[in-house]
């Protein structure tokens, strides 16, 4: 049993393509026509005991954040409205903390 065990993700997503801007009011694109790439990093570290473990991690520990997630937010009933152009986290850096117990086998 190892009693120390670490895990780290880094997942790159590269660069996209967004559907067809259309041309709004003042003249200006609806938004970009591509999406920028980004990092996301997520890490985990457990200590283990012998029927039970507790661990500590955190999920897009870049901090990256898609910037206007969603068109005309403001405007939710406005023509201009769309909250399908998603495509990067919407949160910043999550912390989180917990406590597994491993139950024994009964039979």
């Amino acid at each position: 049993m190892g009693l120390w065990q670490l895990d780290i993700t880094c997942a790159l997503n590269g660069k996209g393509r967004n559907p067809k801007p259309y041309i709004t009011a003042d003249g200006s694109l609806s938004w970009e026509k591509y999406y920028h790439p980004y990092a996301q990093l997520n890490a985990q570290l457990t200590r283990n005991f012998r029927h039970w473990s507790i661990y500590i991690g955190g999920e897009n520990l870049t901090g990256y954040r898609q910037k206007r997630p969603i068109i005309d937010a403001a405007n939710p009933w406005g023509p201009n409205f769309d909250a399908t152009m998603v495509h990067a986290p919407i949160h910043g850096a999550m912390v989180y903390a917990g406590f597994r117990y491993n139950f024994t086998k009964f039979l």
